[in-house]
C-alpha cells in the first residue's frame, strides 16, 4: 500500500506538475509562469487558479516542496510570504463567542494543547505530541463538519494507525465538550440554513443558498448542514485576506511610485500572501503587510500574521 501511495504521488507530481510547469516556463520569454486567477469560481469566496493551477501544488509533502522550489525569486531579489496564524480556528472563536477560546488566543496561548488537556483530562504542560496533534485535527476538522470515519482516514495517511473509527468519535465529542460555544454556534449556522435556505457570512455578506438542507435525502441534507457552517467560516476568513489586501495594494502602488522600486505581487494562496522585491525593502513590506493583515479587520480575538523570506518558495514553509 506505501508504494502504491508513493507512485500515486510521483505520477502526479510528474504529470500534473512538473511536465506542465516546464512547458508554461518554455512559453514565456522570461520564462516565468502567468496562470489565471479566477474570482467566482469558489463558493467561499477564495480564489483559484488555472492553466496552470499553482494553489494545487501541495505543501507538506517533501516532493510538493521541492517542486515549489523551482520558483526562484529573479537576481538580486527575495520572495516574501506573510501567513494568517490559524485564521479560520480565529474567526471561529470571533463567531461562536466561545469563552475559553477567547481566552487563549487574548493570552497568546497555544489552543491547541490546551483543548487537548482538556480532552485527554491530563495538565498542559503533560500534553503529549500526538495528543496535541489529535485535538489539532479535530480543531480543524469540525469547521468542515469532519465525521468520526473522516478524522481515523487523515489519521491514518499520517501514519497513526491505532485509533479506531469510535475512537475517533469519541475525540469529536470530547472536543465539542471542551468547546461549548463552538457547539453551539455550528447547531445555529444548521438551524439558519433549515428556516430560510441560505446563510450568510457574517463579515462580508456573501450569501450561499443550501436548499438541500430541506432534502428527503439524509446524505444530501447532512453535506448541506456541515456547508452551513464551514462556509461561514471560510468565506468569512477569506474576507479578512481580501480587505486586507485591499488596504495593502495602494500602499504598495506609492512605494513603488515614490522609491521607484519594483514590487511584484506574485500570488495569494489560500491565507498566504507572496511579493517578489528587492532585498532592502524587506524590512519596509514586512511591517506594511503585517499591519494590513492583523488590523485591517477587527475580531473578538487578535489576528496574527508572520513573515518568512527566501530566494525560492519551497523555502517559505
Amino acid at each position: 500500500m506505501v508504494m502504491i501511495g508513493d507512485h500515486r504521488e510521483l505520477d502526479k507530481g510528474v504529470n500534473s506538475f512538473n511536465e506542465p510547469l516546464v512547458k508554461y516556463a518554455s512559453d514565456d520569454p522570461d520564462s516565468r509562469i502567468h496562470c489565471d486567477i479566477k474570482y467566482t469560481r469558489v463558493v467561499s469566496g477564495r480564489f483559484s487558479a488555472a492553466e496552470p493551477n499553482l494553489l494545487a501544488i501541495p505543501v507538506r509533502t517533501s516532493l510538493g516542496r521541492q517542486i515549489r522550489g523551482g520558483f526562484i525569486a529573479g537576481t538580486g531579489r527575495t520572495l516574501g510570504s506573510w501567513d494568517l496564524n490559524q485564521i479560520e480556528m480565529r474567526f471561529m472563536a470571533h463567531e461562536s463567542g466561545d469563552e475559553d477560546l477567547i481566552r487563549i488566543y487574548h493570552e497568546d496561548g497555544d489552543v491547541h494543547r490546551e483543548t487537548a488537556g482538556t480532552m485527554f483530562e491530563v495538565p498542559q504542560e503533560a500534553v503529549e505530541g500526538e495528543q496535541r496533534d489529535v485535538a489539532k485535527r479535530v480543531g480543524f476538522g469540525v469547521i468542515t463538519g469532519i465525521q468520526g470515519k473522516g478524522l481515523k482516514d487523515q489519521f491514518y495517511l499520517n501514519g497513526i494507525t491505532k485509533y479506531t473509527e469510535e475512537d475517533c468519535n469519541g475525540f469529536i465529542a470530547k472536543w465539542f465538550e471542551s468547546r461549548p460555544g463552538v457547539k453551539a454556534y455550528l447547531e445555529e449556522c444548521k438551524a439558519q440554513a433549515r428556516r430560510y435556505g441560505f446563510v450568510r457570512e457574517s463579515i462580508g455578506g456573501r450569501i450561499r443558498f443550501l436548499q438541500g438542507v430541506q432534502s428527503t435525502n439524509k446524505k444530501v441534507m447532512a453535506e448541506h448542514e456541515r456547508a452551513s457552517h464551514s462556509h461561514r467560516i471560510s468565506s468569512g476568513a477569506q474576507a479578512i485576506m481580501k480587505k486586507a489586501m485591499a488596504v495593502l495594494w495602494p500602499q504598495i502602488e506609492e512605494l513603488r511610485e515614490t522609491d521607484g522600486v519594483e514590487i511584484r505581487w506574485i500570488l495569494q494562496v489560500h491565507d498566504e500572501i507572496i511579493l517578489e522585491f528587492p532585498p532592502e525593502y524587506q524590512g519596509v513590506l514586512d511591517v506594511l503587510v503585517t499591519e494590513a493583515l492583523c488590523n485591517t479587520t477587527r475580531l473578538r480575538v487578535p489576528i496574527k500574521a508572520s513573515g518568512k523570506f527566501a530566494t525560492n518558495w519551497g523555502k517559505l514553509k
